[in-house]
């Protein structure tokens, strides 16, 4: 998996392109892993907005607060074994953070969206 087409102004020099890579792999591969099966998971770059959506699942607004926060798990009885290590999504919010994008996850009528705002 990889990004195209990320505004070259933003994450754009060649050392940052591990750092793309991985938010893309971060965000994409929770949304594969924490979706139920059938869902459909859309990947999109539109001008300056990327986007993950995954149908099926959503998750409580608490969770949703805290879902950036390193260790954390949605689901309390996953752990090393059985699920992540709850620092993907820690680990993308310091790289967008050190870049200055804003970012956020939220709940759609459908599913959840994660969407970052490249400017």
């Amino acid at each position: 998996m990889s990004i195209c087409n990320v505004r070259s102004s933003v994450l754009s020099s060649r050392e940052n392109h591990w750092l793309k890579e991985k938010v893309f792999t971060n965000v994409s591969g929770n949304a594969v892993a924490y979706s139920p099966v059938g869902a459909v998971i859309t990947v999109t770059q539109k001008d300056e907005v990327f986007s993950v959506e995954n149908t099926g699942v959503h998750i409580a607004e608490e969770d949703l607060e805290r879902i950036f926060t390193p260790f954390y798990r949605v689901d309390k009885s996953r752990n090393r074994n059985s699920g992540g290590s709850g620092l993907g999504l820690y680990i993308t919010k310091t790289i967008l953070d050190h870049h200055e994008i804003v970012y956020n996850m939220v709940n759609t009528k459908n599913g959840v969206k994660f969407m970052a705002f490249l400017w």
